[in-house]
């Protein structure tokens, strides 16, 4: 398993989606930087998210970007690197359910 980090991935770097254990939830729960964006849901399994998890992740995204912008916290680099890693989200595997 390659190793665990908090920080996103450079644009155009290849990015695996981690297995969802109780030490990741662990991990993410530790974070103590602000803002900080996790984003969690259930999906179907499939070679790619499908149509309706996709809808569920933008909703998702939407509602932490308004938290974002309502902390006065939406900086250009946190919605590119959000928008990013949902998008890549969307087109990857998803293994567990």
């Amino acid at each position: 398993m390659p190793e665990l980090t908090l920080d996103p991935p450079a644009a155009g770097a290849a990015w695996t989606p981690s297995p969802l254990t109780t030490g990741l939830v662990t991990l993410i729960q530790a974070v103590r930087g602000y803002p900080c964006v996790s984003l969690l849901m259930t999906t179907q399994p499939g070679p790619r998210m499908t149509p309706a998890d996709a809808a569920r992740l933008e909703r998702l995204r939407l509602h932490a970007l308004g938290r974002l912008r309502a902390e006065g916290l939406e900086s250009r680099t946190a919605v590119d690197a959000l928008d990013r890693l949902v998008q890549e989200a969307v087109a990857a595997p998803t293994e567990r359910g």
